[in-house]
């Protein structure tokens, strides 16, 4: 009996590893991520270094931290809202209210607003945050995670993949700035880093 329950939750944890690792919650999901940005920015026509002829001389990141891979639980809004954001440049930007994400860190609950560029069929979420780090040992301005779409449930929210928008590298860039309901009031360490 003993070996059967054994067996059961190592089958459960297993392919919850499985799922994990899949969602994007792992490591080696982390430095593939990185990896690929670094080939955008040094190799893409694409890349803010190539467009403003800036040297690209890499980026920094925190160490991967698997506490701030967090499962969050989903609560749509509907109607999806539009939104005005303000820009780095001044202007406003047009995003779409989707949904609400509840998790906690710490013990601390947090509950922060996601949005999409599209109303229809949205492929992904985009969490525009800022925390205690930003002005610190990240970009003053907040950072992005994009995050796969889901219409409900849960879904996971990886903070070591957030990011500085292109404004951090090259000032000519309009970027969206994290509404105040987005602010976690830690320092997540987590992610791209100055």
């Amino acid at each position: 009996m003993k070996f059967k329950i054994i067996i059961i939750v190592s089958i459960v944890f297993l392919i919850g590893l499985t799922i994990f690792n899949m969602m994007g919650g792992s490591k080696k999901s982390w430095e593939n991520w990185k990896e690929e940005r670094h080939q955008f920015f040094t190799n893409s026509q694409n890349s803010p270094f190539n467009e403003a002829k800036i040297e690209f001389k890499g980026l920094n990141y925190f160490d991967y931290n698997e506490s701030f891979a967090i499962k969050a639980t989903l609560s749509p809004i509907r109607p999806i809202e539009p939104v005005k954001i303000n820009s780095t440049s001044g202007e406003e930007m047009t995003y779409f209210k989707s949904a609400k994400a509840s998790f906690e860190i710490d013990n601390t609950p947090f509950e922060v607003i996601l949005f999409t560029l599209t109303k229809d069929s949205p492929d992904e979420y985009h969490l525009l945050f800022t925390d205690e780090t930003n002005g610190v040992s990240t970009y003053g301005g907040g950072r992005y995670i994009e995050i796969p779409f889901k219409s409900a449930g849960k879904v996971l929210i990886d903070f070591n993949k957030s990011y500085f928008p292109y404004c951090a590298y090259v000032h000519d860039y309009s970027c969206p700035i994290p509404p105040g309901s987005n602010h976690l009031n830690i320092s997540v360490n987590a992610g791209e880093k100055e």
